[in-house]
């Protein structure tokens, strides 16, 4: 009988394996943990996001969804995070098989005759023993960067669900705006008709004013149709599209924080915190330890050990056996080449990592400072003037030195300028999550807005109530 003994993964062959390295096992949650530990602080918790039923999904839909409540519901229902989170899984299963020797081979054979002979064998691969600490070290790496790449596919996911509920709520203040600019020119529509129709105004004057309202309506049903694209863009990123529409966000934009945060701040952030650029760099230790492996073992080939048991005409004998590869043709220069190149790859892809993050913080801050210039101008300079104007225009037609219909236009530019307005808020959160994303999770100061942007009555009010909104 040969018997070749093999490290497995039963317990001896875990016992051999503790002479040499450690048996591995599977992560514990499926990883969930380590992503947990990774993301600490910038996205909400993977560990305790499990499935949730209806009655509890409608019971965390009851209150209003800010941003980070759609991030923290989208951890729950969305299948983009079930399939980072199974794919995860797959390289746990990997890293399982990083650390465990190849199973043993049992053989065994009987030879036909008068007598007989039968053997019996088991037998386990030398190379695979002697290797097996170094091929752990690498899964284990392995694994790190594998946690590091699901760690960057949340941070992106976490980016764009907050990005689709910026461009939501900008788009329901919009939508409710345009509503109201088109109710206002159907109205100066009808008393320029009214006009008309008494000879108080040219042709040309009604068909100015109805024109005008006809651009309103467009506009209005534009709006319409935005904020239902934008609401089912959040609603297939919360994976609730065709699940429910029992959900609602607040009714305006939150207003920029008081400062933006420092480049070199971002960048330190971005260098530590980068999930995608850790993961680069854990690979780029695996292919270091790699080729170490190669230049160690590849001239080793197949050496293949074991025992050996036989039973012939009443007699039985045993002993080892010993099989190896000799290195006659290759020397395991495909090996040390291959895992050369898989290193420079990898030096490359930390270097080309590098060079996009300082493109893309730089870009994205300047960005965003741009687009606090924006707001800063509408708030301190446009919307002010614009409420001057009507203001002037309310006094001179007070004083029948101007007609309604320019006072209404006066006023109906006064709104295109909040819309404006809105929109450059909206702009500015989703380059700042742009920014946070860049930098690999959450800026300084995402939890400190400076108030929300002004809601319809605000806007609509008179002119002399507005100053505050500014502020």
């Amino acid at each position: 009988m040969t018997e070749t003994i093999r490290i497995s993964a039963s317990w001896p062959a875990c016992l051999a394996a503790g002479l040499l390295g450690a048996c591995s096992t599977l992560p514990r949650d499926g990883g969930r943990s380590d992503l947990d530990a990774l993301l600490a602080g910038r996205t909400p918790a993977v560990a305790t996001a499990t499935e949730i039923d209806d009655v509890s999904l409608h019971a965390l839909l009851a209150e209003p969804l800010d941003a980070e409540a759609a991030v923290a519901v989208a951890w729950r229902t969305s299948p983009r995070v079930r399939m980072a989170l199974a794919e995860l899984g797959l390289a746990a299963a990997d890293l399982f098989e990083s650390g465990r020797p190849r199973n043993p081979a049992l053989s065994a054979g009987r030879l036909r005759g008068s007598d007989g002979t039968t053997t019996v064998g088991i037998s386990a691969m030398l190379g695979d023993l002697l290797s097996l600490p170094a091929r752990a070290g690498i899964g284990h790496r392995h694994w790190q960067a594998a946690v590091a790449r699901a760690a960057q596919t949340l941070v992106d996911e976490a980016a764009a669900t907050r990005a689709a509920w910026y461009r939501y709520v900008a788009a329901v203040q919009i939508a409710e705006l345009r509503e109201a600019v088109s109710e206002a020119a159907q109205l100066s529509a009808g008393l320029a008709q009214r006009f008309h129709d008494t000879g108080n105004i040219s042709a040309l004057q009604l068909a100015r004013e109805q024109a005008a309202a006809s651009l309103a309506r467009t506009e209005a049903a534009r709006a319409r149709s935005e904020r239902f694209a934008a609401r089912m863009a959040l609603a297939e990123r919360l994976g609730l599209a065709g699940r429910t529409n029992a959900w609602r966000t607040p009714a305006r934009l939150p207003l920029p924080p008081a400062q933006d945060p420092a480049l070199d701040d971002v960048l330190a952030q971005a260098e530590a915190q980068r999930p995608d650029l850790q993961a680069a760099r854990t690979l780029l230790d695996a292919s270091e330890d790699a080729l170490a492996l190669a230049r160690r073992f590849a001239w080793l080939g197949e050496v293949e050990f074991g025992w050996e048991r036989e039973h012939e005409d009443g007699r039985r004998r045993s002993g080892p056996h010993l099989s190896l590869q000799l290195p006659l043709f290759q020397q395991g220069q495909s090996q040390r080449t291959r895992a050369r190149a898989w290193l420079e790859l990898a030096r490359g892809q930390v270097a080309l990592l590098q060079l996009q993050l300082q493109q893309e913080v730089r870009t994205a801050l300047a960005r965003l400072g741009t687009q606090r210039q924006i707001i800063d101008t509408y708030r301190e300079a446009l919307l002010p003037q614009r409420e001057a104007i009507v203001a002037r225009e309310q006094e001179r037609y007070n004083f029948m030195l101007i007609g309604a219909f320019a006072l209404i236009q006066a006023r109906q530019q006064e709104y295109d300028a909040y819309q404006a307005y809105l929109e450059s808020i909206r702009d500015y959160w989703l380059q700042r999550v742009e920014l946070a994303r860049v930098a690999g999770g959450r800026l300084p100061g995402d939890d400190l807005p400076a108030g929300e942007a002004p809601a319809l009555d605000d806007i609509l009010r008179p002119s002399a109530g507005h100053g505050h909104h500014h502020h």
